[in-house]
């Protein structure tokens, strides 16, 4: 990424000085160290642009070092942005063709996405618009950076991310389903936005409506599972006697997935359980499922009261059951503390 250097300047020629006849022509001596020829024929210092050379040297740097040149790039937000967006992603410290645990945050992801984190809130109307872009690794880093300008925003309390929220949320029904994990990320970090709710509402009447195309049905299932929305339990109940039996089993993975349980794939049974379980809290079945005898559902319901709580109480995904209803207690003491 480097400039065109600027073009040599053209010498004018040098008029010829007028002498009054009196005076004797002297021939100009010409030496080695000819001052005119000398200006004439050695071209100017090329002018480098500062911002590209620091991103140069930014896409040089591993993550570790790359501080030194954020603190630059933070202070000159107007003219650095264009340009950052116009090569986002660049480079990447991250590869999301590889498997992997979690969506990284902004300042691990690349150069270009941890500058635009660095910058903050001036990024937003650069960023927004990657949302929506073609590249399917655009769109990805782009939401890796709303969630990381909407949780400072969060933090700082200062401002209300409805207007992150919504473009973001959009991306649950991407084509790539590591834009979709991506964005998954990026709304959970947004949940406390006043917007959030009624973005789940609109999720639901997706899921629910038989006119809407399969696809854009199962991926809106599959979200609120993976959000955690429990107000969707009754409505994916009855999903599961839907006419499209790709629906049904949707609606039967999601279930599991929501409530860490599995009654199976008959209405009948989910309702009964709704009807007594319904009313407590999420939180609630998930501690209940640490002491179900499948394996599967018990690592579901850990790693799930991990991201809730923060908390593992020693607890791994290879802890044996009798660890796991020992902590029982312990997550539903941590709970109601915070009730």
């Amino acid at each position: 990424m480097s400039s065109a250097p600027a073009p040599h300047a053209v010498a004018a020629p040098l008029p010829e000085a007028r002498r009054p006849s009196s005076v004797p022509v002297v021939d100009r001596v010409r030496t080695g160290l000819d001052a005119l020829q000398a200006r004439a024929s050695t071209p100017p210092a090329p002018t480098r642009d500062p911002i590209r050379a620091a991103l140069e040297e930014l896409c040089r740097l591993p993550p570790e070092e790359s501080h030194r040149v954020l603190s630059r790039l933070v202070r000159e937000p107007e003219a650095c942005l264009p340009e950052l967006a116009r090569i986002f992603p660049g480079p990447t410290w991250f590869d999301r063709r590889l498997p992997y645990r979690r969506v990284p945050r902004a300042a691990e992801a690349s150069p270009i996405t941890a500058a635009m984190a660095a910058i903050g809130e001036p990024a937003v109307p650069h960023v927004l618009p990657l949302l929506k872009s073609e590249s399917a690794d655009q769109r990805f880093f782009a939401a890796i950076v709303v969630m990381d300008l909407g949780v400072r925003r969060l933090e700082s309390g200062t401002k209300d991310t409805n207007d992150l929220l919504g473009p973001v949320a959009q991306l649950l029904l991407d084509a790539d389903a590591g834009v979709r994990g991506a964005a998954r990320e990026a709304v959970w970090a947004l949940r406390s936005s006043s917007g959030y709710p009624a973005m789940l509402e609109g999720f639901r009447r997706c899921a629910a409506d038989r006119g809407v195309q399969q696809v854009w049905r199962v991926r809106a299932i599959e979200a609120l599972a993976e959000l955690g929305d429990a107000m969707a339990l009754d409505m994916l109940i009855e999903q599961l006697v839907d006419d499209d039996r790709t629906i049904a089993r949707a609606a039967h993975e999601s279930l599991r997935r929501l409530t860490c349980h599995d009654l199976g794939s008959m209405r009948m049974a989910w309702r009964r359980w709704s009807k007594s379980q319904g009313r407590r809290h999420r939180f609630d079945w998930l501690v209940d499922a640490l002491a179900d005898r499948r394996e599967d559902l018990r690592i579901m319901a850990l790693r799930e009261l991990r991201r809730l709580s923060g908390e593992s109480f020693g607890l791994t995904e290879l802890s044996p059951r009798s660890a796991c209803i020992e902590a029982q207690q312990k997550y539903l003491r941590w709970w109601q503390a915070r009730r």
